[in-house]
């Protein structure tokens, strides 16, 4: 079954935003139709760590973690999307 929607978020240390996000997702979706992207670019404030432990083993959250401004394509909030945009697969 395709996932109907993605939703992406792009990131650079807002760990306690980006928790609150994805409770938020979680909690109010009515329907499991859906994947959440995220692109943490560098972030030093433990982000990164919180990904991997909370999301490794699901398949419905995937997630990337680049060290800062590693390519100039998909640097900031914009080049976040741009590289999130390209992985999602739903229309």
């Amino acid at each position: 079954m395709t996932k109907k929607t993605t939703f992406c978020i792009s990131t650079h240390n807002d760990l306690n935003y980006l928790k609150l996000c994805v409770e938020s997702l979680e909690k109010n979706c009515f329907s499991n139709e859906y994947n959440i992207y995220i692109y943490s670019e560098g972030s030093i404030d433990g982000t990164d760590e919180w990904l991997k432990q909370t999301f490794s083993e699901r398949s419905d959250v995937k997630f990337w973690c680049k060290p800062e401004r590693w390519n100039d394509d998909y640097w900031g909030v914009g080049g976040g999307f741009r590289f999130l945009a390209e992985k999602v697969k739903t229309k």
